[in-house]
C-alpha cells in the first residue's frame, strides 16, 4: 500500500511541472546532435557521433528527482543486448536562473563524471567560481564509493564558431578534479554555454594526455 500511495503522490507531481512553461533551452522534443572527435597530441584519432535527446519521460524524472528527461544516443556504437545503438537516460536542470545537464557517462565518455559537470547560473559573470562534490564514484577500483572534490569558475564571454555557425556571447567554463590526483590524476572540462542552445561544446583533457571534444553540429526542433 505504502508504494502505491507514494506513486499516487509522485504521478501528479510530475504531471503539474510538464504543464508549467516549456524549458527555455533543454525543451521536450529538442535534439542536439554532436560530433565527437578523441585526440591525442593533436591527432585525431577516432570520431563519434552522439545525439541527445529531449524526452521529460516519467521514468527519468523519476531516476533524477524530478529533473527533465534527456536522453544520449551513442550512434555508433551499438548495444550488445538490443543490437541497436547504445542509450542512456539522464536528466537536465533548465530554470531561469540555472541551467545543467548531466553529460554522457557511457562507452568512451565514463570519465566525465570525474570533472565537473556542465553547470551555470543565467545570469553569472567572470570570476565566479563554485565548488562540488561528487558522491558514491564509479568504475575505478577502490576509490568506487568515494567523495570526488571538483571546482569550476566562469573564465571569459566571448564569440565561437562551430560548423559555419557563429554564437556570440558565449560564456566559458574551466573545471576540474581537486583530490585523488595521485590515484585519478587531473581530469580537465571547459564547458561554452550559449543562451539558447544550451552547451554547444564541452571539451575534456584526461591525465594521459587524452581530449575528447563534444561539438554541437545540428540542432532539430
Amino acid at each position: 500500500m505504502s508504494r502505491i500511495l507514494f506513486f499516487a503522490l509522485l504521478i501528479p507531481l510530475f504531471i503539474s511541472c510538464n504543464a508549467q512553461e516549456k524549458n527555455k533551452t533543454y525543451y521536450k522534443g529538442r535534439e542536439f546532435i554532436y560530433q565527437v572527435e578523441i585526440s591525442k597530441d593533436s591527432s585525431i584519432i577516432k570520431t563519434h557521433e552522439i545525439k541527445l535527446k529531449v524526452t521529460d519521460g516519467l521514468r527519468a524524472k523519476i531516476m533524477t528527482g524530478g529533473q527533465t528527461g534527456i536522453q544520449y544516443s551513442y550512434t555508433d556504437i551499438i548495444d550488445s543486448t538490443t543490437n541497436k545503438p547504445l542509450v542512456e537516460t539522464t536528466g537536465a536542470i533548465d530554470k531561469d536562473n540555472r541551467v545543467f545537464i548531466h553529460p554522457p557517462r557511457m562507452a568512451y565518455m565514463t570519465f566525465a563524471e570525474i570533472p565537473p559537470m556542465p553547470d551555470i547560473r543565467r545570469n553569472t559573470e567572470i570570476g565566479v567560481n563554485s565548488e562540488g562534490v561528487l558522491s558514491g564514484i564509479r568504475g575505478h577500483g577502490e576509490l568506487d564509493g568515494k567523495e570526488i572534490k571538483q571546482v569550476d569558475t566562469i573564465v571569459a564571454k566571448k564569440d565561437l564558431k562551430l560548423f559555419d555557425k557563429k554564437y556570440n556571447d558565449i560564456w566559458i567554463i574551466h573545471g576540474e578534479n581537486t583530490n585523488y590526483l595521485d590515484e585519478l590524476g587531473k581530469y580537465k572540462a571547459i564547458y561554452w554555454f550559449d543562451q539558447n542552445y544550451g552547451f554547444i561544446r564541452m571539451k575534456y583533457e584526461k591525465p594521459n594526455g587524452e581530449v575528447v571534444d563534444l561539438k554541437l553540429k545540428k540542432v532539430n526542433e
